[in-house]
C-alpha cells in the first residue's frame, strides 16, 4: 500500500506542525471495494420465481392488505401449506420478503 505524509498539528502545540504517514487512497480502490462488497451481497440475495411471488401473495394478501404480518402467521399458514411452491423456503426468507 502506497503511504503519503500529510503536516499535523502536534499533541500538546497549537503552532507545532508534525509529519504522520497515512496510507493513501485511490478512488479506483475504493470503488474495487464498493464493487466487491455489492457483488457479495447480489449473491445472498435469492432469486424469487414469478410462481413464487404469485403464490406468496395470493396466500398472504390478506396479511398484507391489513398491514398484519408476522413471523408466527407465517408460520402459521407455512404449516398448513405442504404442497405449496413456498413450502420449500424457509419461514424467515418469506416474511423478509412480504
Amino acid at each position: 500500500m502506497e503511504r503519503t505524509t500529510e503536516p499535523v498539528a502536534a499533541a500538546g502545540s497549537p503552532d507545532a506542525v508534525g509529519i504522520v504517514s497515512v496510507p493513501a487512497c485511490t478512488s479506483g480502490a475504493v470503488a474495487a471495494d464498493t464493487e466487491l462488497a455489492a457483488s457479495q451481497k447480489a449473491e445472498k440475495r435469492m432469486a424469487w420465481s414469478s410462481e413464487q411471488l404469485s403464490d406468496l401473495f395470493s396466500t398472504f394478501w390478506e396479511d398484507i392488505e391489513s398491514n398484519n404480518i408476522t413471523l408466527s402467521s407465517v408460520h402459521e399458514k407455512m404449516k398448513v401449506m405442504k404442497h405449496s411452491v413456498l413450502s420449500s423456503l424457509d419461514e424467515r426468507k418469506i416474511y423478509d420478503r412480504l
